[in-house]
């Protein structure tokens, strides 16, 4: 009976290892990579940021001024930025979703109100940012590559979850 258990917790560690990667594989995609031979081949891209608002784009501008950087995302991905899209071979175009959502604060509830000690209740709202991402050919519009990004609250961290979440995704492919 001893021997079994031994043999059990022996093997325990490489069971759950197992169960781990098979539950989280390394090579799921974070986005839909619709055209991983084409996303692979991209160089020059160009940003469509139509669908910002000015601050929204403001956010925007902090988050390449890190990816142009030498060890920023557009460096790793060996991509050049081109203020002209006509001569850039794909286009990202970035959108942004904003909900504000309110939490209360019931710790200055008046006393018998549930969790109050005696006071007034404080509602806060917060603003959650959720940016999304398409890359596409720039001649056809044909799509490489689509994400969204996990909402954040704020708008530079939305913005950083989907170029993180591209350049994990183009470096998980086959080269």
């Amino acid at each position: 009976m001893n021997f079994h258990l031994k043999s059990l917790s022996a093997c325990l560690p490489f069971l759950l290892l197992s169960c781990v990667a098979l539950a989280n594989p390394k090579n799921e995609a974070h986005g839909k990579v619709a055209n991983a031979d084409s996303l692979l081949r991209v160089r020059t891209i160009c940003l469509d940021t139509s669908a910002l608002s000015t601050t929204q784009l403001g956010f925007l501008k902090r988050v390449i001024k890190q990816a142009i950087k030498p060890k920023g995302v557009f460096t790793k991905l060996n991509w050049q930025l081109h203020d002209n899209c006509n001569s850039a071979d794909a286009t990202v175009k970035l959108n942004m979703d904003e909900r504000e959502k309110e939490s209360w604060d019931d710790a200055h509830a008046p006393a018998g109100a549930a969790g109050g000690a005696g006071g007034m209740s404080t509602v806060t709202m917060h603003t959650f940012a959720q940016a999304k991402m398409i890359v596409t050919q720039t001649a056809s519009g044909a799509v490489f590559y689509q994400v969204d990004g996990k909402p954040k609250n704020d708008r530079v961290s939305a913005f950083e979850s989907v170029f993180s979440k591209l350049l994990t995704d183009v470096q998980g492919l086959p080269h």
